[in-house]
């Protein structure tokens, strides 16, 4: 009997795994990998990074093409400087590549069909979409290897870009100031979220909807969004887009008000708040 129960417990360990496969062990990249059901692919599920290791690449494993990225495969390293996508991943998940604290930029090999990279960062290969912007990049290190907030990042999202896509900026505390470019048309769920160093951000005409959670807590004890300011074009705000960026005073929208759909919760900046207390936008265009 007993000889019977280890194979059975060891099958069902599998079975509970990612996805249908077993998790197989790159020891020396501190990675782990599960078999797609083609039998012919693998997903990478989790990187851990090592103090020794500042670069990964993703693109093969034991021999066979790498895919996919799954959510949360890549997220909160501590040492991890540089990403290298190779040719044969064609799919990310959301929050697939999120939260590492010294990520400073993620290159593309030109002959993947599905992505690239600007200036190291992660867009779509027709450079609609903004994917992943690196946490630390164009950040200032300390000579500990800290980054230092105290000198915040600046970017330009590049022109041909239409949407931010969801948790594109997450948690990237470094950046102090973004400009955004008149194709813009979507700022996805979370994209800013836990963006403390930003303080006023103007984004021009063209942009049409900010997603839920779009700048959740933009705040911190000493920074934090104070003023926005959104272009004739938006058409509606979906609900705790401001969530918790207490400091957020001022949101002057250029569009008639009868044009914008404000969503319910939207304007609450804090938990509990009373209406009376809520954000009030400022609607700077004539019905």
């Amino acid at each position: 009997m007993k000889k019977r129960v280890f194979p059975l417990l060891a099958a069902l360990a599998c079975a509970l795994t990612f996805f249908a496969g077993c998790r197989e062990k790159d020891k020396a990249n501190t990675a782990e990998y599960v078999l797609n059901k083609d039998n012919k692919s693998y997903t990478l599920v989790f990187y851990g990074g090592t103090t020794s290791l500042h670069r990964f690449e993703i693109n093969e494993f034991n021999g066979l093409p790498v895919t996919k990225i799954a959510r949360l495969a890549i997220q909160q390293t501590n040492d991890l400087r540089e990403i290298r996508i190779g040719p044969n991943v064609t799919e990310i998940a959301d929050w697939g590549i999120v939260n590492n604290f010294k990520l400073t930029g993620i290159t593309v090999d030109p002959a993947n069909p599905a992505f690239r990279d600007i200036d190291g960062v992660l867009f779509s290969k027709d450079r609609t979409k903004l994917i992943t912007y690196p946490n630390a990049k164009g950040a200032t290190f300390t000579r500990d290897g800290t980054v230092d907030f105290e000198k915040p990042a600046i970017y330009a999202i590049p022109e041909g870009t239409v949407e931010i896509g969801a948790t594109a900026f997450y948690k990237c505390r470094a950046l102090g100031d973004v400009s955004f470019p008149s194709t813009l048309r979507t700022i996805g769920p979370r994209a800013f979220m836990f963006c403390d160093r930003l303080t006023e951000l103007t984004v021009g005409e063209g942009l049409e909807t900010i997603c839920v959670d779009a700048f959740t807590w933009c705040k911190s004890e000493d920074y934090g969004l104070t003023k926005i300011t959104l272009p004739s074009t938006l058409q509606k705000i979906e609900g705790a887009a401001f969530y918790r960026c207490e400091k957020l005073r001022q949101c002057i929208i250029l569009a008639p008000e009868s044009r914008v759909e404000l969503q319910e919760g939207w304007n609450r900046t804090q938990n509990l708040q009373k209406e009376s207390e809520q954000l009030k936008a400022t609607f700077a265009a004539a019905e």
